[in-house]
């Protein structure tokens, strides 16, 4: 266990939403798939809403400090260029495959930071997020598995109503 401030867990669920957000909008863009392309950009804005509740509890939590597990003993933190090279990289089929990844790398960042000894009211909004996220992970692998299947995929792209939210 080791003592951190509250604010650098926050900062790395932060970068973490940034990252994604910046894949699901490349992504959605390489899409050949109108469903698809629909769904990346939901998972985007539900991104940058995360991102914007993550710096109203950075804001609220100022320089409290917590304890929990090494946060780089996890995934490698990638830099900037190695993000663009893995977005360049993915083509057709492989999207589905790109977006379970990330969804998984992210849910391990929002299981590490759920680890530590957050104030409650940051482990509750910290918690509600990551169950969002579980959420929609499980919608991108339903509409991989279904790709495969014949007739559309539109019943696992957000409603209007749903888009609306993010």
């Amino acid at each position: 266990m080791v003592a951190v401030t509250v604010k650098s867990v926050l900062n790395e669920l932060m970068r973490t939403c940034k990252e994604a957000h910046t894949c699901f909008v490349a992504w959605s863009a390489k899409s050949g798939d109108e469903s698809l392309r629909r769904l990346l950009m939901y998972r985007a804005r539900v991104c940058l809403r995360h991102g914007a509740e993550i710096a109203a509890l950075i804001e609220e939590s100022a320089d409290q400090t917590c304890s929990g597990p090494d946060l780089n003993a996890g995934a490698r933190r990638r830099s900037w260029s190695d993000l663009r090279r893995m977005i360049r990289r993915v083509r057709g089929r492989n999207v589905f495959e790109a977006c379970e990844a990330e969804d998984s790398r992210t849910l391990m960042r929002y299981r590490d930071a759920l680890e530590f000894e957050l104030p409650e009211a940051v482990h509750a909004a910290v918690a509600a997020q990551f169950v969002e996220l579980i959420e929609q992970h499980a919608r991108i692998a339903r509409m991989g598995e279904r790709e495969n299947e014949p007739g559309p995929c539109e019943s696992l792209v957000p409603d209007r109503e749903e888009l609306a939210r993010a």
